[in-house]
């Protein structure tokens, strides 16, 4: 864990809790740790943590997907994301065991072609600290603001650079347009 500092007040104790567990007030300021956390603090990143904790903060910095994956089902077809390119996409994932889910920041993507696979590489100061405990594996997964995903009716793309929303429109008449796009 390594904070630079643990805070842990001698008071107020409860000693009627069940095995013992959190007694008293416990945080780990600073450190490799506290690394996701704003302000750069968080009581699983203290030492001596009680209740099962599961050591260091951890969580996952990024994910690599077959194209064959149901969660992204045009990758084959990408045309708006070039390697290396910053995405304001952001991925959902449950935590293992389920304990909470994490909303991750993509703060970079990678397309091998030749493979159809994508590599996202998560930002490491927006999001994933979701849950505070952590975890270094994630389990199902959602991903939303992919143009290139856009392909159902009320789905939807924000392109933060042009501030363009573009719509799938969930019209019940005809229309002469599925989608559209305003700023």
């Amino acid at each position: 864990k390594n904070p630079d500092y643990t805070f842990n007040p001698p008071q107020p104790l409860r000693n009627d809790t069940v095995q013992d567990f959190f007694q008293t007030y416990k945080l780990g300021v600073g450190g490799p740790c506290a690394q996701r956390f704003t302000p750069k603090a968080a009581y699983w990143c203290a030492n001596n943590t009680q209740g099962g904790g599961p050591g260091p903060y951890s969580a996952p910095v990024g994910m690599t997907v077959s194209g064959s994956d149901e969660g992204l089902a045009h990758l084959s077809s990408y045309k708006h994301y070039e390697n290396g390119h910053s995405s304001s996409a952001i991925v959902h994932s449950w935590r293992f065991g389920r304990w909470f889910s994490w909303a991750f920041e993509v703060a970079k993507f990678h397309h091998d072609k030749a493979a159809n696979t994508a590599t996202f590489e998560f930002s490491l100061e927006n999001g994933g600290n979701q849950g505070s405990r952590g975890g270094d594996k994630g389990q199902e997964w959602m991903i939303e603001n992919l143009l290139d995903e856009l392909d159902s009716p009320g789905e939807f793309y924000f392109d933060p650079t042009t501030s363009l929303l573009y719509l799938w429109r969930n019209d019940t008449a005809a229309s002469s347009s599925s989608s559209s796009s305003s700023s």
